[in-house]
């Protein structure tokens, strides 16, 4: 069985995406599956199908995404683990199944970052409608893919595709022409990269549960939005074999107002940091956080 866990906060920009994030988990069609949501907060906010499994992880003073997700890691029952966001679509409905095979078959293998395409804000109420209306497979089959980085319902989203260097790492990025020229209007500096995506996400990751407990699961050195998830596939590749996903997946666009720069360039730095340790106490440390969860 694989277990598709998600992370989420109480949000009302997240709320609807999620039900067609779930949606689309439910359609995954001839592989045995599990579903949890692991939100995080003082109460449960969310009304779910008696089909997911629903946890609640106490919020603390800052956000920090690896806890909700490693919680739901300890309660899957799948020996496989796939960690998504609330925002993320499968297209392909035998999207897992495909994933679950080539980890079977593979050997030492984890599974990392698919391919990813746009899904604009603009569109996302037309989107959420026909759901409701048509039901989510006979919306899904409208959904068209424009230009190898673009899903459409009405071809009307316009999306500038350019390559842009990070680390030192040549990555392709993509903005809404909408999110660009706020951008271009912005503070430019404080808002780098609220507006820009990769055309992969990076969040998502297939892996063996018993990999997952190895290594320690998410590191809880992060606050905030993002590296968490780099951090994981640096431990996993020191002891097993890791493969980028080649199926794409849709994100469904949304605001980004969570970004905060400070934080994110003090992330990068304890990322850096980490890289330099030695592996085995990195992940003795991450195990002990784990265990408390």
């Amino acid at each position: 069985m694989i277990s598709v866990i998600i992370p989420y906060t109480d949000n009302e920009t997240y709320k609807k995406r999620l039900e067609i994030t779930l949606e689309s988990i439910m359609h995954q069609e001839s592989v045995e599956k599990e579903i949890i949501v692991s939100e995080t907060g003082d109460e449960k906010t969310l009304d779910l199908n008696s089909d997911i499994k629903h946890l609640l992880m106490p919020a603390e003073t800052s956000f920090n995404p690896s806890r909700p997700k490693n919680h739901g890691a300890k309660k899957a029952e799948g020996e496989i683990l796939y960690f998504s966001d609330a925002d993320i679509i499968f297209k392909d409905p035998k999207y897992l199944k495909k994933l679950q095979d080539r980890i079977e078959e593979g050997k030492n293998l984890y599974l990392t970052s698919p391919k990813m395409l746009r899904f604009c804000r603009r569109e996302f109420e037309t989107l959420y409608s026909r759901v409701k209306k048509h039901g989510f497979r006979e919306t899904l089959e409208n959904i068209e893919v424009m230009d190898e980085y673009l899903a459409t319902l009405d071809k009307k989203s316009e999306i500038e595709v350019f390559t842009k260097e990070e680390n030192g790492v040549k990555e392709v990025q993509i903005a809404d022409k909408e999110d660009l020229k706020r951008y271009l209007e912005s503070d430019r500096d404080r808002n780098e990269p609220r507006y820009w995506t990769l055309n992969v996400h990076r969040g998502g990751l297939v892996v063996p549960k018993k990999y997952f407990e190895f290594v320690g699961g998410f590191s809880h050195k992060y606050g905030g939005w993002g590296c968490e998830d780099d951090d994981i596939n640096q431990k996993l590749d020191h002891f097993w074999n890791g493969e980028y996903i080649e199926i794409p997946v849709i994100h469904q666009d949304h605001p980004r107002g969570y970004f905060v720069k400070e934080e994110w360039l003090e992330n990068q730095k304890n990322l850096d940091k980490r890289k330099e340790k030695d592996i085995y106490e990195v992940v003795k440390n991450d195990r002990e956080d784990y265990r408390k969860i």
